[in-house]
């Protein structure tokens, strides 16, 4: 067991953090000042047998060579350490790979300093306790951690302080004579966390049999006396663990696992070996010597672990129910059938690892790494199960181009490493260089990169070398990245002074710079302050132990938003809440292992907490239930899910309350994954070694193959090569920073080639530059902080002009005109828009300073604001349009967000009503008349709605509707009391593409097949029956497409029953995708198409004319003798609301971005959209308009009625590419 007692960081975050754990020894009698048998962990020596352990846990003897003057670790073969031994303070030095140098006490064996690579000094000091040299203080000058075991012989205190101020304070509290170690308190905790012993008089052996944690957690451990020792050691055993139980409280049911042990063990019984005192029996075995553990779980789990003579593991078997399905085998440098003295220096270190997984049938995959090590312990080759391969090589002891000699006289500094792809042997490049900066005392140096030499960019590395200032000496001052001869560069600032205060400012290639800074508390380090590149700044507060407690955006100013934590721990008290600035509080629960088990939320206004989410765990901590609450007048809807996991603990089957279930097969073996949707359809995805997918197939639920698409990869996991359902195959090219160049395929025996450019000034995916066979598309511009300056494309040319490091223009140039935006800097949005030209286009925004959302709109044509609830959620919509007239539109909504109940611009009101899974179960609309209607809604039993009743005051509407395993609609059927209306029936081909429809209404039967070439271009389209489609004024019976390879519509010849028209289309030659010219062989409908510069069009191929505002909507539309048609006004946000024709004006209402009412003159018109295909338009309240339609909405019939009579029907019917008469 391992107590953690926080941390010393030192030199202000400058120099090395040490971690204060103790850790408990059973063996051990002492009390050091944490209680018996608990120590903490710091390297140690001791001379009597020349023994030195190490912060790490690692122990082993070291044995002085007089040829180098330094000791020789024994047995332990690496050179990643060196151990001196200093006369003049008579102190053993370990110098480490990576600078660090410890310093103990050859006399006493305690650590006396650490000091980093740059010099900076921790110091240890010791007191006597008990006849026995015991820690007390370690300190850096301005940070010091004192441990007073000596003011209460039953009581230590360990304090962090800084600047002698206390940051934190744990306390240890201890029993009786043996000065056992009971309880321990950790800052901002209330209980204690308990510790008991079980003892073994016999051996003098006290174990620690239960702990209790602050939180409520147990965890309880049983023992058995029965690890025999070898030969001559002074006790026949020792206990060893047999049972471990968890506890962890609520909805999480107890965890127990049972161990058993072969009789060989870690402590060498039955080997060739008798007991040395301080010496591991095994390594000294000169034949391989094996143990065994058993790990028994839950639901017939098991792992079995197998350990070689130098406690190296070798396998792990895993085990569900017997059945072997993973095993893992590791192989070492070592041979273990030689003594120690003859092994390899890197003979603990891995050359292999044999992932080898297993099937049910037998079947069996194998996934291979190997690794090649040095005797510095510097992985230099590394081989992935793929067979992609990477190359390392370091720099040597000697001074060498581009590095100085090793100041550690350990080799450390990588010098190159290449990465190999697995099937194409690209090669990727990564160069270091180095530099030496002289230690802080200047007796020594430290080695630091100075360059990165990548294949298509460099970066070089400057750093501070005052010696003055020793918290930012040795720190990063310049970082330069220079890519394609273009740099940019990060300049870092530091301040030591209350807090840790660090500044980058960034310099793009273009000079264009900003800058961002972070302040850190020097007792956690977490960040308690950061100023944004748009000088926004965010604090943060925190606890003690380094929870937060508090974070605040923009102090101070107008958009100061707060946000508070409260903590609570105990026995089944354990939670977290949380409350926003606008007062609502979230509650998190937590068990006593601190799983989440219930989430609960109480918005501003609300008098108490209500429940969101509960969830379940097994014994391994995972969640096999979830409830999602939501509440409406009250009460709770709760929709479950379980799930279940599969032998390596993944999620195989999720089910849903209201039936739905979802199966996860995972085959390792095979390498796929295959999702289904019991009763609907399944997708099979099958990965490479890399875990790229190269295959993936869509099936309905009769196994039809609905798509297939197959891929390969190059070595870094780019795509190559697509091939689709219909076998047409797509290839990829890349640059040198894994960007998309060049994409190909071939349509209609022609080859297409999509080509992209970069800027040359980063490796970004910027798209410059795009072409298709060479013919230009568009192009962009960007600055150094990757903003788009300008961009030229078949709208024309935009400029965009930006203010200092906002990621939004404040002035954009079209070829309409120039648009100047007043930037809000802290929310970057618009506080104004105008338009120099016209000074009738301007519009004003105002915000929620607090959330950024825009909260109310202004400009010539109308005014709007919404309210907000205190969840940012729009329940109130209030506009003024041209007419004058106030009006309010509002919405209530859920707690999780559930739409309640609505009230449109004229008072009329719709209330939702839900079922128990959740769903919408009916709709209850009122108008202003106080007449009503009711919808009812239907589900199938994949929760697909299937049936809409529609009540409507006397009337009856009943839609239906059916789908297919993939969720297509494949029928729909509409009944207007009791007689039918309309029924539309789909039929879908292998690649899910309508061909063949019916449509049936009261005047008869209309079918529609449609065929498609290779490419799924509709290219043959026939129709029979009633109610025939028009095109160009012509009704029609079939229509065959023609197409270029961008896919633009050539030609349509359109067949009637006694003669045909072909039409052409051309596209402009600078533009390929602008239609420019209709030319048809009836001569009323052809036409030259125009367009202004920036791609709108001016006159259609009816000859009407387009007139544009300068923000490029459409503000009139003219006939061929230039007599307004129509008008359009829009709101500040660009949504039009107004129509004005005829001298009528129609004003538009809408409410979260759907039209819901309009009015014109006198007359109001209410819209409610049901479903697709089925939505009503009540006129004055008294009018009914029901318009039916497929499952795209196009309307194909409309019903009007008054009261119970219908007054007019009508039938619509569409070509293919959505023409109707």
């Amino acid at each position: 067991m391992s107590i953690s007692l926080g941390g010393f960081i030192s030199h202000k975050g400058s120099g090395i953090y040490i971690p204060l754990n103790i850790n408990y020894d059973p063996s051990s009698n002492m009390d050091v000042g944490f209680g018996r048998g608990w120590g903490i962990n710091l390297s140690k020596f001791d001379s009597s047998n020349n023994n030195l352990k190490l912060s790490t846990g690692q122990s082993f003897k070291i044995q002085w060579d007089n040829n180098k003057g330094e000791y020789n670790a024994v047995y332990r073969g690496l050179k990643d350490i060196r151990i001196l031994y200093l006369s003049e303070t008579e102190e053993i030095k370990i110098i480490y790979k990576d600078g660090k140098q410890e310093y103990l006490s050859y006399k006493y064996g305690n650590l006396n300093k650490v000091v980093t690579h740059q010099g900076l000094e921790v110091v240890f000091e010791y007191e006597i306790y008990r006849g026995r040299q015991v820690l007390w203080s370690i300190k850096d000058g301005s940070r010091q951690t004192i441990i007073d075991w000596w003011s209460n012989n039953y009581e230590t205190v360990i304090s962090h302080r800084f600047n002698n101020v206390i940051l934190q304070e744990f306390t240890l509290y201890k029993y009786d004579e043996d000065r056992e170690l009971k309880y321990f308190s950790t800052p901002e905790i209330g209980d204690l966390t308990t510790i008991e012993y079980e003892f073994f008089r016999d051996i003098n052996y006290k174990v620690i049999s239960r702990v209790t944690t602050a939180t409520g957690k147990i965890e309880e451990l049983e023992y058995r006396n029965g690890h025999s020792l070898p030969v001559g050691a002074p006790i026949q055993s020792i206990p060893y663990v047999y049972r471990y139980h968890l506890y962890s409280g609520f909805n999480q049911p107890a965890k127990t696992i049972t161990y058993l042990y072969s009789d060989r063990n870690y402590l060498g019984f039955g080997s060739d070996r008798a007991w040395v005192a301080g010496e591991d029996t095994l390594f000294k075995a000169h034949s391989n010597y094996v143990y065994s553990t058993e790990e028994h779980g839950h639901d017939n789990k098991k792992t079995i672990r197998i350990y070689n003579k130098y406690h190296l593991l070798e396998f792990e078997r895993f085990f569900d129910n017997d059945f072997m399905y993973q095993e893992i085998d590791y192989v070492y440098y070592a041979n273990l059938d030689i003594n120690i003295e003859n092994q390899p220096a890197q003979y603990s270190m891995l050359k292999s690892k044999t992932n080898r997984i297993f099937s049910v049938d037998g079947e069996v995959r194998s996934f291979l790494l190997n690794y090649e090590y040095d005797e510095y312990a510097n992985l230099l080759k590394e081989v992935k199960a793929d067979g992609s391969t990477i190359v390392r090589t370091y720099y040597g002891l000697n001074s060498e181009q581009g590095c100085p000699a090793s100041t550690t006289g350990i080799v450390s500094f990588l010098k190159q490493e290449r990465f190999i792809s697995n099937n194409d042997n690209k090669i990727k490049n990564k160069k270091c260089e180095y530099i030496s900066i002289p230690t802080l005392d200047n007796m020594g140096s430290f080695i630091v990169l100075s360059k990165e030499i990548l294949d298509i960019e460099l970066y070089s590395y400057r750093y501070y070398t005052d010696a003055s200032n020793i918290y930012e000496y040795g720190r990063i001052d310049i970082v330069i990245q220079l890519i394609n001869g273009y740099s940019c560069r990060v300049k870092w600032l530091y301040d030591f002074l209350d807090r840790i205060i660090i500044s980058e400012i960034s310099t793009a290639h273009d000079e264009i710079s900003y800058s961002i800074t972070s302040e850190f508390d020097y007792n956690t380090m977490n960040i308690v302050k950061f100023i944004d590149e748009n000088k926004v700044e965010t604090n943060y507060c925190y606890d003690n132990i380094g929870r937060i407690t508090s974070e605040i955006f923009a102090p101070g100013t107008e958009y100061e938003a707060y946000c508070s934590y409260e903590y609570s721990v105990g026995a089944n008290n354990n939670s977290i809440k949380k409350t926003d600035f606008k007062g609502n509080i979230q509650v998190i629960e937590l068990n006593n292992s601190g799983n989440i088990i219930r989430m609960k939320a109480q918005p501003n206004g609300m008098t108490a907490l209500k429940t969101t989410k509960e969830s379940w765990y097994n014994e391994l901590g995972k969640v096999y239930r979830t409830d999602q609450i939501d509440w409406i007048d009250n009460e709770e809807i709760r929709i479950s899910q379980l799930y279940q996991y599969d032998s390596f603990g993944e999620v195989s089957r999720i089910t849903h309350d209201d039936g739905r279930e979802e199966k996860i097969i995972q085959d390792p073996v095979k390498m796929s994954t295959e999702i289904i949707e019991v009763g609907l359809m399944s997708e099979i995805s099958k990965f490479d070694l890399s875990g790229n997918v190269v295959e993936k197939i869509t099936l309905d639920s009769n196994q039809n193959i609905l798509a297939k698409t197959l891929s390969s990869y190059d070595g870094e996991g780019n795509v190559l090569t697509v091939e689709d359902t219909g076998g047409r195959i797509t290839t990829f090219k890349y640059d040198s920073a894994n960007r998309v160049t060049e994409i190909n395929r071939t349509l209609d025996g022609d080859h297409i080639s999509e080509k992209y450019e970069y800027p040359r000034f980063t490796n970004k995916s910027c798209v410059q530059k795009v072409t298709i066979n060479n013919q230009f598309i568009g192009s962009r511009v960007f600055d150094g902080l990757l903003r788009i300056t300008s961009e030229t494309a078949a709208s024309g040319s935009t400029q965009y002009h930006y203010d200092e490091a906002l990621i939004m223009p404040s002035r954009k140039i079209t070829e309409l005109g120039e648009i100047l935006f007043d930037l809000d800097r802290v929310t970057q949005q618009p506080r104004s828009v105008t338009v120099p030209s016209d000074i009738s286009l301007a519009s004003t925004y105002q915000f929620d300073k607090k959330l950024g959302v825009a909260t109310s709109s202004l400009n010539a044509d109308s005014r709007s604001s919404v309210e907000l609830d205190s969840y940012g959620r729009t329940i109130n919509n209030r506009i003024c349009l041209n007419d004058g007239v106030e009006r309010n539109a509002s919405v209530e909504v859920s707690l999780l967000g559930r739409v309640v109940s609505e009230v449109d611009y004229f008072g009329n009101s719709r209330s939702f009503k839900y079922d128990k899974y959740g769903r919408v179960k009916s709709i209850f609309e009122t108008y202003q008349n106080n007449k009503s209607t009711e919808t009812r809604i239907f589900y199938d039993a994949f929760s697909r709605p299937n049936r809409y009743e529609l009540y409507d005051r006397g009337n009856f509407i009943d839609l239906c509707i059916e789908y297919n395993s993939i969720g297509y609609e494949t029928y729909r059927q509409v009944m207007f009391n009791d007689q039918l209306v309309l029924s539309i029936s789909q039929e879908y081909n292998t690649n899910l593409l309508i061909m063949a429809r019916i449509v049936t209404d009261e005047s008869g039967t209309t079918t529609e097949y449609y065929e498609y070439d290779d490419y799924d271009r509709l290219v043959v389209y026939t129709c029979t029956g009633v109610n025939l489609p028009s095109f160009n004024g012509n009704t029609i019976n079939k229509q065959v497409f023609e197409y270029d390879f961008y896919g633009n519509v050539t030609k349509i010849v359109s067949s009637t029953s006694d003669k045909i028209n072909v039409v052409d289309y051309e596209y402009g030659s600078d533009n390929p995708v602008t239609l420019t010219s209709i030319q048809s062989t009836n001569p009323d409908y052809q036409a030259n198409l125009e367009y202004d510069s920036t791609g709108n069009m001016l006159v259609d191929e009816k000859g009407h004319n387009y007139l544009y505002d300068a923000l490029g909507r459409v503000r009139a539309v003219k006939d061929r003798d230039q007599n307004v048609l129509i008008r359009y006004t829009y709101d500040a946000i660009g949504k039009q609301c107004s129509q004005i024709y005829d001298d009528h004006i129609n004003y538009l209402m809408y409410q979260h971005d759907t039209l819901i009412n309009e009015v014109c003159n006198n007359s109001s018109a209410s819209y409610s959209r049901l479903t697709n295909g089925l939505m009503t338009k009540r006129i004055n309240a008294d009018v009914n308009q029901i318009s039916l339609g497929d499952h795209q909405s196009s309307t194909i019939r409309t019903m009007t009625v008054a009261d119970s009579d219908v007054i007019v029907t009508s039938s619509q019917s569409y070509t293919p590419y959505g023409e109707s008469a």
